[in-house]
């Protein structure tokens, strides 16, 4: 994976396996206690797709180094440095759950960098109650345990669930923790209309960590966006439905 060292950490990232020539470039950012395998069966069908994208672990996350933070403004902030160091333009920022609040963040901050902005499986506000965040802390392997279970629909295989549950109880607790302290703090149910990319709403029909009806409200307030939701799916949509979800994905990239 390549590195880059920003603001006392180094982020590594995945991209393309040969250069391309294409002028639009993909920014795809995971949720809260993960890192770039979130989007493993993204980074193939983007291999054979004629863009640029770039797959970030974020500060603290998976291999990256420095700290998680408290707040997704630092977060939104960090992207916009990569951008800027790597020297990219016509971007396409794509975010799933807290990583789509990152996108939010950065489509109303940063509105000149984009070319689109894909929300899968988000919300404009999030609230993570306080028995998940102690459960986090007291029983971190309980806490996994059912993330693993609700993050999906009662029909995944369980070649898809176990790995996730793995994957999540590798990163330490205290990512998970921050993350979703700095979740609580998100709100931005006034300002998203604000929104003027071109924008993809992606949501799973069997999701209830993020409902189609977060997605709902965040088509109706975005203008001109276009919602999809992926049948028979949970949260993880992108790992669940790879091929319906990359659909979803590719038609939209293709009209921009």
């Amino acid at each position: 994976m390549p590195v880059l060292s920003i603001k006392n950490s180094d982020l590594y990232y995945l991209t393309n396996k040969a250069p391309l020539k294409s002028d639009v470039n993909l920014a795809l950012i995971h949720g809260a206690g993960q890192d770039s395998r979130a989007w493993e069966y993204q980074s193939d069908f983007l291999d054979h797709s004629h863009f640029n994208y770039y797959i970030l672990d974020l500060p603290g996350h998976g291999k990256s180094t420095g700290r998680c933070y408290e707040d997704l403004e630092q977060y939104r902030d960090i992207i916009k440095i990569f951008i800027d160091n790597l020297d990219l333009n016509n971007i396409v920022l794509v975010g799933h759950s807290m990583g789509g609040r990152i996108a939010q963040l950065f489509a109303i901050e940063y509105p000149q960098y984009l070319l689109g902005l894909v929300l899968v499986g988000t919300g404009a506000k999030v609230k993570v109650t306080k028995t998940i965040m102690r459960m986090v802390i007291e029983d971190y392997e309980l806490f996994c345990s059912n993330a693993a279970k609700n993050s999906f629909s009662t029909k995944v295989s369980e070649s898809i669930k176990t790995p996730f549950y793995q994957r999540l109880l590798e990163q330490p607790k205290e990512i998970c923790y921050l993350d979703f302290v700095a979740n609580n703090k998100f709100d931005v149910r006034n300002k998203v209309k604000e929104i003027i990319i071109k924008t993809l709403i992606v949501a799973a029909s069997e999701d209830i960590l993020s409902a189609p009806t977060h997605s709902i409200f965040l088509n109706t307030e975005i203008p001109g966006s276009t919602l999809k939701i992926i049948k028979d799916s949970g949260h993880f949509m992108m790992q669940e439905k790879p091929e319906a979800f990359n659909t979803v994905l590719g038609k939209f990239l293709n009209t921009l």
